[in-house]
């Protein structure tokens, strides 16, 4: 029945009445920060772009609806990827046609860029690098032998992707898109 709820909220032609349905039963807070992150980190097998690995938990005591990211192993493959493009999920389709939200979205990822900080994740990176390798190392040697390159490939991309961010979001703001 929650699901069902939600589902109808979306759908509601009237979009005073979707909005109020929608602040009823989902956290649009939530929403937004979980769909910049599918986005800036180019999930694209999500629930943004392909309604797929996801989970929707209906928090109590209010019962709204929280997206929960699922299955995120394609992750960071197109550092060209767009953060400001409308997916056309359901969910997102209806969120996005409230002038205010697609404000706060905009706002969500300026604030989420720091988390591209490459000094900061390369560290972090760095640090679970030993573990990782010694975890793969216990089940297939030329994994593990092949981390540290997979590894920097990956600070490489993340790199790049929150460059790529940081462009979109002056080109937003000077109008460019």
């Amino acid at each position: 029945s929650d699901l069902t709820k939600l589902l109808n909220a979306c759908r509601e032609m009237d979009e005073k009445k979707r909005w109020a349905d929608l602040e009823a039963i989902l956290d649009i807070e939530k929403f937004l920060t979980f769909m910049a992150l599918e986005l800036m980190m180019c999930h694209w097998d999500g629930y943004s772009e392909k309604h797929n690995n996801y989970r929707i938990y209906f928090a109590p005591p209010a019962k709204r609806a929280i997206f929960i990211p699922h299955g995120m192993d394609q992750m960071f493959g197109d550092h060209n990827y767009s953060v400001f493009h409308i997916p056309k999920s359901i969910v997102a389709d209806a969120v996005f046609s409230r002038k205010d939200w697609r404000f706060a979205y905009f706002e969500r990822v300026k604030h989420l860029v720091p988390l591209f900080n490459p000094v900061r994740l390369n560290a972090k990176v760095d640090d679970l690098l030993p573990r990782l390798v010694k975890i793969a190392s216990t089940t297939n040697l030329a994994t593990a032998q092949q981390l540290g390159e997979q590894i920097r490939a990956f600070k490489e991309r993340v790199l790049k992707r929150g460059e790529e961010i940081v462009a979109q979001i002056r080109d937003v703001q000077a109008g460019n898109k």
